[in-house]
């Protein structure tokens, strides 16, 4: 019994079809693969496992290294989150702070971070021998304006065929350009 009967033999094999759900092959159990975590994973609350921990309190002071019980049971009763801040430290950071505030705290400075970051940008100028006057200073113009939004500018001086015979001319243009 065929399982689409609306497909004609010729368009479709239909034993394909049957092997493939008998045997499971080539059918996805799950169509997609679980998504990341974007950045580093925070540990919260249960999800610590260290024994003992120090502890950071809601105003930023230090209440010292408690077992992680303790810990835990001090959030509740305040009704925040036990973060664990540094996992490298030995014994682990904690802070208590509610959790939905703190991962806004992060992505403020992440992003307050990036805003200072200046990637070094290389921008490049062609130059030929030949080069028209006008066609020269507006790459000029170009190479002072990106100088002076902190770029740097690469300068290359480009050959065509014959114009080899003649590298005085190209060497003009570019200590005219310097």
């Amino acid at each position: 019994m065929p399982i689409l009967s609306c497909v004609s033999q010729d368009w479709f094999d239909v034993r394909t079809i049957h092997e493939t759900a008998s045997t499971g092959e080539g059918v996805l159990s799950r169509p997609f693969s679980p998504r990341p975590a974007p950045g580093p994973f925070t540990r919260v609350n249960g999800k610590i496992r260290a024994r003992e921990v120090r502890v950071i309190d809601v105003d930023k002071k230090q209440l010292g290294v408690l077992p992680l019980s303790d810990a835990i049971n001090m959030a509740r009763a305040k009704g925040v989150d036990l973060v664990e801040i540094a996992a490298n430290a030995n014994p682990p950071v904690c802070r208590l702070v509610d959790f939905g505030k703190y991962r806004y705290e992060l992505a403020k400075q992440e992003k307050e971070s990036k805003k200072h970051q200046h990637a070094n940008k290389v921008k490049e100028i062609q130059l030929s021998p030949n080069i028209d006057p006008h066609d020269f200073g507006v790459k000029f113009q170009h190479a002072i304006d990106f100088l002076c939004t902190d770029m740097k500018v690469k300068v290359t001086l480009r050959f065509r065929g014959r114009e080899m015979a003649h590298k005085e001319f190209g060497f003009q243009q570019v200590n005219k350009f310097v």
